[in-house]
């Protein structure tokens, strides 16, 4: 039941910060040939990444696991 969550949750979220980051790059907000912009970009992305995976360590795998109380 609470793998349907984690989807919908990062599957939406997802979305938005794709369709945000795109409209930014389009805009020439974001300079991906600027490094400073290229890092930000990739941190923020790393960041969302990174999250979800401890995430959904901690919803899907944990309760799961050995590790539960």
């Amino acid at each position: 039941m609470h793998t349907w969550s984690y989807i919908y949750l990062y599957l939406v979220g997802g979305l938005f910060y794709a369709i945000g980051s795109y409209l930014c790059i389009r805009a020439e907000m974001i300079d991906l040939k600027a490094s400073q912009d290229r890092r930000m970009f990739y941190a923020t992305t790393a960041s969302l990444i990174l999250f979800a995976v401890v995430h959904g360590y901690f919803q899907l795998v944990l309760p799961y696991g050995t590790g539960a109380p």
